[in-house]
């Protein structure tokens, strides 16, 4: 595993985009940037753990996970390729990861030191930019996520989740990205629960769904 077997993707992400495939080869050869591979299922990063890299994903998938009081798996986020992992933590003044990172697949990353990033920034304002953006970018998404997961009947947490995966789909037919007992593990809730609450929501005549979609029929009602 050699960092220039992942020059190409690299220089294909928006983040490295305005490096040549040479100047990267020359910043990311030195000790603060490695590689590192997890296999399925492999702990990341611990709850609590100290936050101070930045990674990016190269392949693969790895999640963002919690474990309630009951000792179900809560689901937060995926990342995949091109992914950024800790962006909003390393310059933080609490920089310990709130919650578990798990990989769910064979996975490959990118880890580079807060001293790293100081330096791209300052070598090349574009990197700045889309870096500032990544982190700006994240507050949003991890905003969602608290909504998605805090205290709220399962039909709104659904009518929440259906209403924003359609803007962003721009589909009335929305594709899920994984399975149900994911999406449940994403809602917080059982897998029980959520068949027992989409079948009364499809008797409802809100919605009507398949093994892989949910079409959206009226969600006014």
């Amino acid at each position: 595993m050699k960092l220039n077997d992942y020059i190409d993707d690299l220089n294909r992400m928006i983040l490295f985009a305005h490096f040549t495939k040479e100047e990267l080869i020359e910043v990311l050869s030195g000790r603060e940037a490695a590689l590192h591979k997890y296999l399925k299922n492999e702990m990341v990063y611990l709850q609590g753990q100290t936050a101070s890299k930045m990674d990016v994903v190269l392949s693969g998938k790895v999640s963002v996970q919690r474990l309630d009081e009951n000792g179900n798996v809560l689901r937060i986020e995926d990342f995949r390729k091109g992914s950024l992992i800790g962006a909003n933590l390393i310059f933080s003044t609490f920089r310990t990861y709130p919650m578990t990172v798990v990989s769910e697949e064979e996975t490959v990353l990118l880890s580079l030191d807060a001293s790293l990033i100081l330096k791209l920034c300052t070598l090349n304002r574009d990197f700045m930019v889309q870096f500032l953006k990544a982190v700006s970018d994240r507050t949003l998404v991890l905003t969602n996520k608290i909504e998605e997961i805090s205290p709220g009947t399962l039909r709104k947490k659904l009518l929440d989740y259906l209403t924003y995966e359609q803007k962003f789909q721009k589909s009335s037919c929305i594709v899920l990205d994984g399975t149900k007992k994911q999406l449940a593990e994403r809602l917080g809730v059982q897998r029980t629960s959520l068949s027992r609450e989409l079948q009364k929501m499809k008797k409802d005549g809100l919605i009507d769904y398949d093994r892989n979609t949910i079409r959206i029929k009226n969600l006014l009602k």
